[in-house]
């Protein structure tokens, strides 16, 4: 008989793909158990602080000893699937490919893939979640059969309560540039900093996968951690790439600074500007330094996005409504 009270999230973080994949998940389980579901974490590779995260919030994890995406990853995957019997299953990464899908697809769950790129020619699943600006049906054509599509920004997954009030001190900069390949830009953004004259500003990056020197007063490197929210609940400024984070920080009303770190990021790009929600910072290999000027000066004013933001009960909603 099916246990209509287990999800299972099949999810890494490393230092090729970053933490984003985890923490997107991360939330919704939360979420999940706090409306009563038995949460499993399976895992080829993550980092120390997701793992106290999850022991923390009494989720259970399988640390499998494989390369993720590989057939023994697959195989042992599937076994823990097949013997936990969930409501539903979630596939968050790209190197989860078509081949990976169709065979951890079931009758007996529902199967929900997260998706970004579009970058796969077949889809087997129950759902996709794409939650960029621009996500819509239409991109899948072809590519998906008997599948529900849940795209757009209204599923997007935030929580504004994890953000503590405090005190905000106007000369804190937060910056998050994402995953490995960030050191060149992120030198710019420092150097641009230093060669300010009597400037006051607070760098507090976030980074765990480059090495940096900190600088006396002006650069702060924070390893990631649970604490992510605490270090943004106090500073003015964010900088950050033009994904979900950029999202989370106009939400909570930061005043701006977005970067265009690959070219899936190019319609995210479009949408901030277009719509005053940011300044353009550039791309991973150029700064526009007028743009910095205006980004601290705040002669122009900058719009922010007001919406009702809620992912975790839309998704949740759609999994019991389509009950296999």
């Amino acid at each position: 008989m099916q246990k209509k009270n287990t999800i299972i999230f099949r999810v890494d973080a490393n230092s090729k793909i970053g933490f984003g994949h985890f923490e997107r998940q991360f939330r919704l389980a939360t979420f999940f158990k706090k409306k009563g579901y038995k949460i499993i974490f399976i895992c080829t590779s993550i980092f120390g602080p997701q793992k106290k995260k999850l022991k923390k919030n009494k989720i259970n994890l399988f640390n499998l000893n494989k390369k993720g995406g590989s057939r023994s990853d697959l195989v042992k995957t599937a076994e823990i699937i097949k013997k936990k019997v969930p409501l539903a299953v979630f596939l968050d990464g790209y190197h989860f490919n078509s081949l990976y899908q169709k065979n951890i697809y079931s009758k007996n769950y529902k199967l929900i893939v997260y998706d970004d790129f579009v970058h796969l020619k077949k889809y087997y699943c129950d759902f996709i979640i794409n939650q960029n600006i621009y996500a819509s049906k239409k991109m899948y054509l072809g590519k998906a059969k008997k599948c529900n599509f849940l795209m757009g920004i209204k599923y997007f997954t935030f929580d504004k309560k994890k953000y503590v009030n405090r005190k905000i001190n106007k000369k804190n900069i937060f910056i998050c540039l994402g995953g490995t390949n960030t050191k060149k830009i992120l030198g710019k953004i420092i150097r641009y900093f230093t060669d300010l004259k009597h400037t006051k500003y607070k760098l507090f990056i976030l980074n765990s996968f480059i090495k940096m020197k900190k600088q006396k007063g002006l650069v702060f490197i924070k390893k990631y951690n649970e604490n992510i929210s605490l270090l943004a609940s106090k500073c003015y400024y964010a900088i950050t790439g033009s994904g979900n984070l950029a999202l989370e920080m106009s939400l909570l009303k930061k005043r701006l600074l977005i970067f265009k770190l690959n070219e899936s990021q190019k319609d995210n790009v479009s949408f901030f500007l277009k719509k005053k929600l940011a300044f353009y910072g550039g791309s991973k290999d150029k700064i526009i330094k007028r743009n910095f000027k205006n980004f601290l000066e705040n002669k122009i004013t900058q719009k922010r996005i007001k919406m009702n933001i809620n992912g975790h009960s839309l998704i949740l909603n759609n999994i019991r409504k389509n009950n296999k």
